[in-house]
Parts: structure tokens; C-alpha cells; sequence
């Protein structure tokens, strides 16, 4: 079946059953090895009960958190703060960041 032809929740299991990702999950390799795992428990539980919007919120908010998990300059704004080393966000970076969404 090809790839455009498959629903949302086949594309998902192709996650467990393949050992390449399916066209479109690309993102998941950007995912912190810790966000993978818990990606991989919400996504199993989702897909026992396969409502489509629901599992598609769900991928969009894991899209979100692999896009942040991959952003070093978020990565490293974490650790600033984490130390309680506070800065402040760059407006153009801000601007660039939500004129893309």
C-alpha cells in the first residue's frame, strides 16, 4: 500500500513494525532519546483506541516537542535556566520562530 494511500493510524504502526521511519516521521529521530520512549508509550496507547483527530493532536504536539528536542539554541536557553541563568529571548529569533507556525 503506498504511503499516501495508508490512514494516520497505519502510518503510526509502520513505526513498530518497520526498522526504517515511514515517510513523514522523519521528526522522530530529532526526539531526545527519553521524549522517543515516552512518544513511543503515548503512541501505542493511542493507537489501541484509534480516534483519527485524536492521534493527530497527538502527533502534532510530539511534531512540537521533536522540533524543540532538536533546536540547540532551545536546548541550550534549558540549561540557562536550569542553573538559574536567566536571558532573555531574542525578539528576531521569537519573531522568525512564530512567523514559521
Amino acid at each position: 500500500m503506498g504511503v499516501a494511500a495508508q490512514s494516520l493510524p497505519e502510518k503510526a504502526r509502520e513505526l513498530f513494525s518497520e526498522d526504517r521511519l515511514p515517510e513523514g516521521f522523519g521528526w522522530v529521530a530529532w526526539l531526545s532519546p527519553r521524549n522517543m520512549r515516552l512518544f513511543a508509550v503515548e503512541l501505542n496507547a493511542a493507537l489501541a483506541n484509534p480516534d483519527q483527530l485524536a492521534l493527530q493532536a497527538l502527533l502534532d504536539s510530539w511534531i512540537a516537542t521533536a522540533e524543540l528536542d532538536h533546536a540547540t539554541e532551545v536546548q541550550e536557553a534549558m540549561e540557562r535556566n536550569r542553573r538559574g541563568s536567566f536571558k532573555a529571548v531574542d525578539p528576531e529569533w521569537l519573531k522568525k520562530r512564530l512567523s514559521t507556525q
